[in-house]
């Protein structure tokens, strides 16, 4: 009887870290960051950050930072995707900061994996002489763990754009 094996993805990050680590071969190194690189998309937003994060660290010798360019692997960008987060709790405030940030109301947000709404702008900024990316979204209800859920899933939104 053939039973099909589901693999867990964390369990496969979490082993090809601990591999990554382990390994002083830059062949294998390679092998094993190209088998990341494509395990760690299939995973929860979270669990993507967390990983990625956990990759990163690693990452602070010149010959693993070598490899990764080599192997054409995309690193975790510095820079956010977004400059700032507006959380707000009821449509009404969220219609009143859709109009202040110029967002038609008949625009689509986007939405993440989980159901997630939000939506994404720019708005010009004289003070920092550039423009501001700005993230919006509405939690709906007026309870702390809605709030916390919300600011968890933006600051993932805010800092890792490829993985959206």
């Amino acid at each position: 009887m053939n039973i099909p094996l589901k693999e867990d993805g964390e369990i496969s990050c979490r082993v090809l870290l601990k591999k990554l680590s382990d390994t002083l071969d830059e062949r294998q190194r390679t092998v094993l960051l190209h088998d990341f690189a494509t395990r760690v998309r299939d995973l929860r937003q979270e669990a993507k950050l967390y990983y990625l994060l956990n990759l990163y660290k690693s990452f602070n010798d010149e010959r693993t930072i070598e490899i990764m360019k080599k192997s054409n692997v995309q690193q975790v960008s510095i820079k956010p995707r977004a400059d700032v987060a507006i959380i707000t709790i009821k449509k009404p405030e969220l219609y009143a900061a859709m109009v202040a940030l110029n967002i038609d109301k008949g625009t689509m947000e986007t939405k993440t994996d989980s159901g997630y709404r939000y939506w994404e702008t720019t708005v010009t900024s004289n003070h920092f002489e550039r423009p501001l990316n700005v993230v919006l979204t509405m939690v709906g209800h007026d309870r702390g763990i809605n709030c916390a859920n919300a600011c968890r899933t933006l600051s993932v939104i805010m800092m890792f754009s490829y993985l959206f």
